[in-house]
């Protein structure tokens, strides 16, 4: 019998996720050291998988589906067809979005400002997608983590999740509202090969 080769995201949404699947009747059990999940059903293997991974491995057909946030889907340009959209993130159901912002006391106000500037982000591609739809040329640079904290030392504006309780602090505020995508509603990516009505990074609108 050929088994069902399904990502569960690791990370901040892994509880989320394995709450949902019990709702929806499944029991996943993870060992603390173990990438490979137990789950009750014989049909399916679970593969604990980033979710930033997550769809490059359904397009090389590592997997056969997985979940993962439509913003990775983007930012990865996987060729994966979009099956189903689950709204909910790590605490709630809620879609998150990805915000522009900076300090409190720059004089960046809009996209046109970024000109010559420099931005920190985890999604390279669809910011780089965002200045190039305004016509703006910066550079942007992939950040590990903590991205709220580098500006204005070490960037002039970030992209990053909102709500974040770290990137609506002290250190920023949003600009121009959602950049390109959401990163809620998560959704199965099944099968490499890309929905024809899927959004492409451009299409995204801007609050």
């Amino acid at each position: 019998m050929s088994l069902l080769k399904l990502g569960i995201p690791k990370g901040s949404l892994q509880d989320a996720t394995l709450d949902l699947f019990a709702r929806a009747g499944w029991k996943i059990t993870l060992s603390s050291r173990s990438y490979v999940p137990s789950i009750d059903d014989r049909e399916i293997e679970c593969l604990m998988v980033r979710a930033q991974e997550m769809a490059r491995y359904v397009e090389s057909g590592t997997l056969d589906a997985g979940i993962t946030g439509h913003d990775w889907v983007v930012e990865t340009e996987a060729d994966v067809e979009e099956l189903s959209e689950l709204v909910y993130a790590k605490q709630r159901l809620v879609r998150v979005r990805w915000v522009l912002a900076a300090p409190e006391d720059s004089l960046i106000r809009g996209p046109r400002d970024l000109e010559g500037k420099v931005i920190a982000t985890e999604v390279v591609q669809i910011t780089q997608n965002y200045l190039a739809k305004h016509g703006v040329k910066a550079r942007v640079e992939f950040s590990w983590g903590a991205t709220e904290v580098k500006v204005p030392q070490l960037a002039d504006a970030i992209v990053g999740r909102k709500p974040d309780p770290h990137a609506a602090g002290r250190h920023c505020r949003g600009k121009q509202g959602r950049l390109a995508t959401q990163r809620a509603p998560r959704r199965f990516a099944g099968s490499p090969r890309r929905a024809s009505g899927a959004q492409k990074a451009d299409d995204f609108p801007i609050e």
